[in-house]
């Protein structure tokens, strides 16, 4: 089975970058690269460190095309044609114009369709192109990937695609690097907050009900992880700046992004990790930051409660800040819930596997090679 794997998203989208890693890796120590039969290429537009990461039997295509546009469709479309695949897979949410009949892609979300202002694709012209190409891609693909029930429901009523094409797949962590010794970590006085800074996670009220919450806790610290990309602008790090200058200490850090390494010292010697949105297709934060029991504390939106099941402390909205004062400051004084909600986490974290979401990743691949 020949299979050609767009990768040209890898240097832009962390994301991608750690699902393709971590399927190909899954996919060689089960065995799958054993035989000749099976031959994985998979297609960049230009050099990548990314490919010092993937097991020797991939074959690595760098087209000479740099531009993206140029290389969905017209490079990569030549590539694909020119290997002769049995199965062309996209991890991301795209194929070009003119696809590969047998094409399979994974689609995250689709916050872009709802919360365009939030989209990476922020100029006009771009999201439009790309949200018409991006719906197309589900329509024409044979097979779509998604990580949640949540998503899949949201392409059903927004975009009518047949459920019988849709499979849910949950994704898996990397934190398991030393997993033993980081649980048992002490914890300390900081709650944690990871992902990229959007409008619709309420950052503003954390920030608010922390600054109130810790002028009675001296110790208590607030670390952010991720890039303030709230549009309209909410000025994040001044809001940061006047908590930190009315408490006269640094109370609130934040950092654009942490290494692999470094976030699973933060998500183990966290106190409690807090995730708050309107919307999301998935989260990676919430699995990682159960698998190091870390307690949690998040509102109850489908996909969230979907990932958490009853690993968490749920509030009702998060624009309500006397319901969020009063969740935060009891998860933070009662060492019991946070055991409990430890405890819970861990269990709740053993349901998404890179192992299995590669191992059913792979049957897809094959069922859909062996379709007429």
């Amino acid at each position: 089975m020949r299979i050609g794997i767009d990768c040209h998203y890898t240097h832009s989208k962390p994301r991608v970058t750690q699902y393709v890693v971590s399927l190909l890796l899954s996919w060689k120590n089960a065995g799958y690269f054993r035989t000749r039969e099976n031959r994985i290429f998979c297609y960049f537009n230009k050099k990548d460190d990314l490919i010092n990461n993937f097991p020797e039997e991939v074959e690595i295509v760098i087209s000479k095309n740099k531009n993206n546009a140029l290389f969905e469709q017209i490079a990569l479309p030549m590539e694909i044609s020119k290997d002769k695949l049995d199965v062309f897979f996209s991890p991301y949410l795209l194929l070009p114009f003119f696809s590969f009949k047998k094409s399979i892609i994974t689609i995250y979300d689709i916050s872009f369709v709802k919360y365009p202002k939030e989209s990476s694709w922020r100029n006009f012209f771009d999201h439009k192109y790309r949200k018409y190409l991006s719906k197309r891609a589900a329509k024409s693909a044979i097979a779509i990937i998604t990580p949640t029930e949540f998503t899949k429901k949201e392409l059903m009523n927004l975009w009518s695609i047949p459920e019988k094409k849709i499979y849910v797949l949950p994704l898996g962590s990397n934190i398991n690097f030393h997993k033993t010794q980081l649980l048992n970590f002490p914890r300390q006085e900081f709650i944690l907050f990871k992902g990229s800074i959007l409008t619709r996670r309420f950052l503003p009220q954390i920030i608010k009900v922390f600054y109130e919450i810790a002028k009675n806790h001296p110790a208590l610290r607030l670390v952010i992880i991720g890039k303030d990309l709230t549009n309209p602008p909410q000025n994040i790090d001044k809001l940061i700046e006047n908590v930190n200058y009315n408490l006269i200490r640094k109370a609130i850090t934040r950092f654009d992004k942490a290494s692999e390494q470094d976030m699973m010292t933060f998500y183990s010697q966290a106190k409690v990790f807090i995730y708050l949105s309107e919307y999301e297709g998935f989260c990676l934060s919430i699995i990682e930051a159960m698998n190091l029991g870390l307690p949690m504390l998040i509102n109850k939106a489908k996909c969230l409660e979907e990932i958490a099941g009853n690993a968490a402390l749920y509030i009702d909205s998060p624009n309500n800040e006397a319901e969020l004062y009063t969740k935060l400051n009891r998860i933070l004084t009662d060492s019991n819930l946070r055991q409990e909600l430890k405890e819970r986490g861990i269990r709740q974290a053993q349901k998404f596997s890179w192992q299995q979401s590669a191992k059913k990743t792979w049957e897809i691949i094959q069922s859909m090679n062996n379709e007429k």
